[in-house]
């Protein structure tokens, strides 16, 4: 099985480090991480028009197709003002700074546990240039979730608050394939002045 782009280039990072003169230079494995690989994911915006939606699936997805109609929550408090049983949820969570909203992505759980069947969720940033940002966050729901652009995610909630229905489907060829074994790419700095001994400090 030909080697990944992500193992390729821990392969190329050891061998530029080591031609740049860094000391020690050494990778060590870490066995046992999920092995996810990203597929041809396609979501369609269905009603009220077609429109190609610009995604990016959460890491941990897994393939599925499911259409349905989309309903819009803010937080995950508002979730108990809809019936969310068998409905798409896009969250558009305020912008917060990253480590308080990311929660968001990280919802899929919270909204398989009320019911819905997909999750789209706001790209996490406080601006966008038309493409979606995605991360970790999937791995605790069997439910779908993928990022979308800022702007395709405004669009909908205006449709919405038109008082169109939207109806998406959500069809996702990501999966996991079990476990894989990566490496940590390990070198030293070393110093002119008592270049063998080793500083630490104290975090108070």
């Amino acid at each position: 099985m030909p080697k990944s782009g992500y193992l390729l280039s821990i392969d190329f990072v050891t061998e530029r480090l080591k031609k740049d003169g860094f000391e020690n230079v050494h990778t060590e494995d870490v066995p046992n991480l999920p092995h996810w690989i990203r597929g041809d994911d396609k979501v369609t915006m269905l009603e009220p028009r077609n429109l190609p939606l610009n995604i990016l699936a959460v890491s941990g997805t897994d393939p599925i197709n499911i259409t349905s109609e989309v309903i819009v929550a803010h937080t995950f408090e508002e979730l108990s003002k809809f019936n969310v049983t068998g409905k798409i949820v896009l969250l558009i969570p305020e912008w917060k700074g990253y480590f308080k909203t990311v929660q968001f992505r990280r919802g899929g759980d919270t909204i398989e546990k009320a019911g819905g069947i997909g999750l789209m969720v706001k790209s996490i940033g406080p601006f966008s240039i038309g493409s979606p940002h995605t991360g970790s966050g999937a791995s605790k729901a069997l439910i779908p979730t993928v990022c979308l652009t800022i702007e395709e995610a405004e669009l909908i909630e205006r449709l919405i608050k038109r008082g169109k229905k939207v109806v998406v489907n959500m069809n996702l060829k990501s999966k996991n394939i079990g476990k894989i074994t990566s490496r940590n790419i390990i070198f030293d700095i070393v110093g002119k002045l008592k270049m063998y001994t080793v500083a630490l400090k104290k975090l108070l």
